[in-house]
């Protein structure tokens, strides 16, 4: 009974830990992009993602079967999210369409705690970085609900 007690203490504080991701995206002479996750601290998880870039290449394939539930899960895990910080620079080329596109992407700032969105007229180009937190017991829940939708869906499909 004790374990019993003990395990579910630790699974109850494993689960409320808040995870923190962080994320940057470069597209300009060379495409980059970068994840990182680290428990409570969100400036380690943005050194880890720089770090470990990977470089963007095309690739060709069709999604996979599961792609229905994993998209389930994303939009439960996507409602459970707290953004805390967003970087970006943005340009197109073209002022005009520029200066529409930070706009855009200013009106979701309100969502951050701090963000700072610069445009870049000169040339192409976009840079972004950001970081979110979840609490690992959300995505659980998350990939559990989409589970269990799924499961619903083809008992339907059957019967």
């Amino acid at each position: 009974m004790v374990y019993t007690a003990a395990l579910a203490t630790v699974l109850f504080y494993a689960a409320n830990v808040p995870l923190c991701v962080a994320f940057f995206a470069k597209l300009g002479e060379e495409a980059r992009f970068g994840i990182g996750i680290s428990t409570f601290e969100g400036r380690f998880a943005l050194k880890s993602a720089s770090e470990n870039p990977l470089k963007l290449q095309g690739k060709k394939g069709m999604p996979h079967p599961s792609m229905r539930f994993l998209l389930k899960a994303l939009l439960e895990i996507l409602r459970k999210i707290k953004p805390l910080r967003l970087y970006a620079r943005i340009g197109t080329g073209d002022a005009a369409l520029t200066a529409l596109l930070c706009g855009a992407v200013s009106g979701i700032a309100p969502f951050f705690e701090r963000s700072d969105i610069a445009p870049v007229f000169e040339k192409p180009y976009l840079e972004l970085s950001g970081i979110i937190e979840i609490r690992a017991g959300n995505i659980i829940r998350a990939m559990a609900l989409a589970g269990l939708k799924s499961i619903r869906r083809s008992i339907q499909m059957k019967g």
